[in-house]
């Protein structure tokens, strides 16, 4: 992957986003947990030559957009703090944001999605002895939270998606002995949520997208003896999910999909040596592809499109902890560019 410079940001964990311009916005905690961003100097463009510094001590970050552009910033408390804390970008593409506000709670695992009416969802599992799922929801769009509440279960691994319908329906994977793909979906848009279902199996690191055609489809890694990566899906959308799992094959870890322009799912795994692979639907809707190398010693894989359409696939490197990219060659193409360094030291 070739040798970045000795001032580089090693970094912990991170995730990324759009502005509303476009340009795309990492963040990412260091390995002393100090938050850090990194963003395009145009759309399509190269990055900043620095990290900027947002200060505080943090795990786990995640982001989401306000309807109204501006980018909301999520983390953890580390140390002895294990609240949710949040911060806003001031106005949409600006890179100041406000400051770090709690909003409670000791939980870990925590990420957002949008409700049909815009207003941001958070969910986390209670930390210690408490394993339930725990929600709150801005009052109105890019408004306050109003406080937590539980959706109960003994669960792990939450994640999110809307139904073609518009509403939310959630995943977790039991903990304990059951390693089954629980889910529970909200009954009416922007509403309640119905009871706890079992999708069955002995999963680990699920994920989710929907297919061009509105159905959601699941991936997740086999447990026990087998850690190929398997799926299953709605046979209608927002419908019931087809009776059994699937196996697409391989040894990998850490499954995260995204779709290309043209609407076919791109999955991405870790290898067991560190290499990075995918594989692609061969039609939007339909089944998949062979499995591909893009090569590297990496972890922790997230992808996004650049505003001409390319995915842009970033992983941190685990020779060095820094985190690198590399750029499909074109839209919807099979090939992509070499690994890059996300070069560059932090900012005083």
């Amino acid at each position: 992957m070739g040798t970045p410079t000795t001032t580089t940001a090693r970094i912990a964990q991170f995730c990324a986003t759009h502005n509303a311009d476009g340009r795309v916005e990492i963040f990412a905690v260091g390995q002393d947990g100090t938050m850090l961003s990194r963003r395009q100097t145009a759309a399509d463009g190269e990055f900043e030559n620095a990290w900027r510094s947002l200060h505080g001590t943090v795990a786990q970050p995640f982001v989401v957009r306000d309807p109204d552009g501006r980018i909301e910033l999520f983390a953890i408390g580390a140390g002895g703090d294990r609240g949710v804390w949040h911060r806003i970008q001031m106005t949409p593409n600006a890179a100041e944001f406000s400051n770090w506000e709690p909003l409670g709670g000791t939980v870990s695992q925590p990420f957002a999605i949008h409700n049909q009416d815009g207003r941001i969802e958070l969910f986390a599992i209670g930390a210690g002895g408490d394993r339930a799922v725990w929600h709150q929801w801005q009052v109105a769009p890019g408004g306050k939270f109003a406080g937590w509440n539980s959706l109960g279960g003994t669960v792990t691994q939450p994640f999110a998606i809307s139904n073609a319908d518009g509403r939310i329906i959630l995943f977790a994977v039991g903990a304990g002995g059951d390693r089954s793909l629980w889910h529970r979906s909200q009954v009416t848009p922007n509403g309640h949520f119905g009871d706890w279902q079992s999708l069955n199996g002995t999963i680990s690191q699920p994920c989710a997208i929907r297919n061009l055609d509105g159905r959601i489809e699941v991936f997740a890694i086999g447990e026990g003896g087998d850690h190929s990566v398997w799926h299953r899906w709605q046979t209608s959308p927002s419908g019931a999910f087809d009776a059994e799992w699937h196996s697409l094959g391989e040894n990998v870890s850490q499954p995260f999909v995204i779709h290309n322009q043209d609407g076919r799912i791109e999955l991405f795994a870790i290898a067991a040596d560190g290499r990075l692979l995918y594989r692609r639907q061969i039609a939007p809707n339909a089944q998949f592809a062979d499995w591909q190398s893009l090569d590297g010693n990496v972890r922790q894989p997230f992808a996004l499109r650049k505003q001409n359409g390319a995915i842009m696939v970033f992983a941190v490197s685990n020779d060095d902890n820094t985190l690198w990219h590399r750029i499909q060659s074109g839209p919807d193409a099979v090939s992509y560019d070499g690994w890059d360094p996300v070069e560059g030291g932090i900012s005083p």
